[in-house]
């Protein structure tokens, strides 16, 4: 597994935080009470019907309705042509009054890994994982300051093209959080079903990764009260597959969750994603 810390990502402290450019910092937020976390692809910050509208405006609103204090974002690279060069995640940390961790550059050729968090972040790194495509994928481990607490949270955006590609990339984030010291949340876009082959199992409870990840962590959105035998989060009306998750949040066993606290927001009028949520408390 090759770490990569890109110029400019590690942050120490307030002061540095200050110092590379974070927002208007918020206060710490009470660890004392139990809080929202949301993993959520927002597809290039475009909706996912035909018009190609911008989401920006549609993103911040859901995320500031439900009341969450970390968001996990993918496909949040806006510096480019293809996303009319939105530096959406400063956007969205200013519009939120949340701290951010942009993840990898433009230039390192990732649909876009980042942050929003109203805790403070003390740590953050960029860690490539092992990739076949075209496409670099990482995860992005960012420490985070409840007050009396520090927890981590990993956010990622698998690959959908190749099973043994992903698993590989499963493999490396259960390596990292395998060296943790602190309670850790893990997030994102894992696309399990979808790299299977015709050839390969399809319904989840064969998919390797999906074995993998339910084997490492508990099943945070099952725990709220969410289905564990249902399409969540990715809209496969059209695809014939049954049991589709390929978004999770995934806990450490130092978590408490909210009782029936997991729920599905947006529609396609924001992206090809919905946003899943749920709330958990050390």
């Amino acid at each position: 597994m090759k770490r990569v810390l890109y110029t400019g990502f590690l942050v120490m402290g307030v002061l540095s935080v200050l110092l590379i450019g974070y927002n208007n910092l918020p206060p710490a937020a009470d660890t004392g009470t139990s809080f929202g976390v949301m993993s959520y692809n927002v597809h290039l910050y475009y909706d996912a019907g035909t018009g190609g509208g911008n989401n920006l405006e549609l993103v911040r609103d859901l995320i500031r309705d439900s009341g969450v204090k970390v968001v996990g974002l993918q496909e949040s690279e806006g510096n480019r042509a293809v996303s009319s060069n939105q530096d959406g995640v400063r956007w969205l940390s200013g519009q939120l009054g949340m701290y951010f961790y942009s993840g990898p550059d433009s230039r390192d050729d990732v649909w876009g890994v980042s942050l929003l968090s109203e805790f403070p972040i003390l740590e953050a790194e960029t860690v490539a994982l092992p990739s076949e495509e075209a496409l670099n994928r990482v995860a992005i481990v960012v420490t985070l300051d409840l007050g009396d607490q520090l927890i981590t949270v990993i956010n990622t955006h698998l690959t959908f093209q190749s099973p043994s590609d992903q698993l590989g990339q499963v493999d490396s984030i259960i390596a990292i959080t395998d060296d943790l010291t602190t309670p850790y949340i893990v997030m994102g876009d894992f696309n399990t079903v979808l790299a299977q082959s015709e050839e390969s199992p399809r319904d989840i409870t064969e998919d390797p990764s999906y074995i993998a990840l339910t084997e490492a962590y508990r099943d945070g959105y099952v725990e709220a009260g969410g289905a564990a035998d249902e399409t969540t989060s990715y809209f496969f009306e059209s695809e014939g597959l049954a049991n589709a998750r390929i978004d999770y949040i995934w806990l450490s066993s130092e978590w408490t969750v909210g009782a029936s606290s997991a729920q599905v927001l947006g529609d396609e009028s924001i992206s090809d994603h919905r946003a899943i949520a749920i709330v958990v408390s050390l």
